[in-house]
């Protein structure tokens, strides 16, 4: 479980795994996430996910949840899911959330699926 007091701009946390025989494939990300500040559009926090090129280099923006209140649930955990393609040329997938403005959050059950 991660706890995190963030204030400011976006942040983002990732964790990089090895891909390549997963180029081009399909995943699904998901995890459950409890907020202990009200959520507002300012205060959230959302799965992403960005693909990496073999040298280490960002291949396109992050993708993550277009909108947190889609799945929050007020004082309870709220799952959230997200869903995309693995860029065909990544040799690494970076997993993690994207944070912005203030509150405190606590991220668990997270799994990563990769459909062949």
């Amino acid at each position: 479980m991660i706890s995190l007091k963030t204030y400011g701009q976006l942040q983002q946390i990732f964790q990089g795994v090895n891909i390549e025989k997963y180029q081009g494939k399909n995943f699904i990300l998901e995890g459950k996430i409890l907020y202990k500040d009200k959520i507002t559009r300012d205060s959230w926090l959302v799965l992403a996910t960005v693909s990496i090129d073999n040298k280490k280099t960002p291949i396109k923006a992050s993708l993550y949840n277009d909108n947190a209140l889609d799945y929050y649930k007020q004082d309870d955990w709220s799952s959230y899911e997200l869903a995309g393609k693995i860029d065909k040329n990544a040799s690494y997938f970076a997993i993690g959330v994207a944070i912005a403005g203030n509150g405190s959050y606590y991220l668990d059950n997270f799994k990563h699926q990769t459909h062949l």
